[in-house]
């Protein structure tokens, strides 16, 4: 605890956890009858304070569900924790829903629309922590999407990996919109050299692919080498436009 409290001290503006969970080091209880118990994880709540990782709060369960979890999470505050900035999780809905309750005193899914009211608005509803998905998780969940099982060449699962992490760098909703309307286009357009009109704009495959904005003005979180922008992958070097009979 004394650790936390001095990053939170310290980090007060930007101070973030991260909290997950593994079920590989505690083995299954045998009862006297010969039952086993759940699967027992070990929940964890981790900081990153001076170039170190440090767990500062744990827990061994069998009850995997939102309201344990925020329990633990709320006894955690009652011993003097301060709510941290941020909180980040691998995706699992229940962690997320414990983390919301327990940090911002809402369901998640008013949380969520709590934040995309303050995208529209000048004047914002406060919230305390906001809850992040681990950028790295979520990438690979969708990497098994069984829609990139059946893809004609790896490229096109690239691509369209690439996009998402676009989407997930933009920091204002002007470029996310934009960047998800012209991956709608390339991806639902039969002919690269098809043109189809929205809200009066004339826009093709090959034009949206060529876009130089939001493509050039959003880092993706792939390195330069493998990972060019979206306006570096003509056509004429990786064909990306779908197949001709639109499958």
């Amino acid at each position: 605890m004394h650790c936390y409290k001095e990053y939170h001290r310290t980090h007060k503006d930007f101070s973030s956890i991260a909290i997950d969970a593994t079920g590989k080091f505690v083995r299954k209880i045998v009862f006297p009858d010969g039952e086993k118990s759940q699967y027992i994880f070990l929940y964890q709540i981790i900081i990153n304070f001076d170039k170190n990782s440090q767990s500062v709060w744990q827990m061994l369960s069998a009850a995997h569900d939102a309201e344990t979890i925020r329990l633990w999470l709320v006894k955690w505050v009652s011993l003097g924790a301060r709510h941290p900035r941020e909180a980040v999780s691998d995706g699992s809905r229940v962690q997320l829903n414990a983390m919301s309750s327990a940090f911002n005193l809402t369901p998640l899914k008013t949380y969520i629309a709590i934040c995309f009211k303050n995208l529209h608005r000048h004047k914002k509803t406060p919230i305390n922590t906001y809850i992040r998905l681990d950028a790295a998780h979520f990438v690979h969940s969708i990497t098994g999407w069984k829609y990139f099982k059946s893809v004609l060449h790896p490229s096109i699962k690239q691509f369209y990996i690439r996009c998402i992490c676009l989407l997930i760098d933009c920091t204002n909703l002007d470029d996310f919109q934009r960047i998800l309307l012209l991956i709608l286009v390339i991806c639902n357009v039969a002919h690269e050299d098809s043109t189809i009109d929205i809200e009066g704009e004339m826009i093709s495959p090959l034009g949206a692919n060529h876009n130089p904005a939001p493509w050039t003005s959003t880092q993706s979180v792939f390195s330069q080498e493998t990972s060019p922008h979206l306006s570096d992958t003509a056509p004429s070097k990786v064909n990306f436009s779908p197949p001709k009979n639109g499958n």
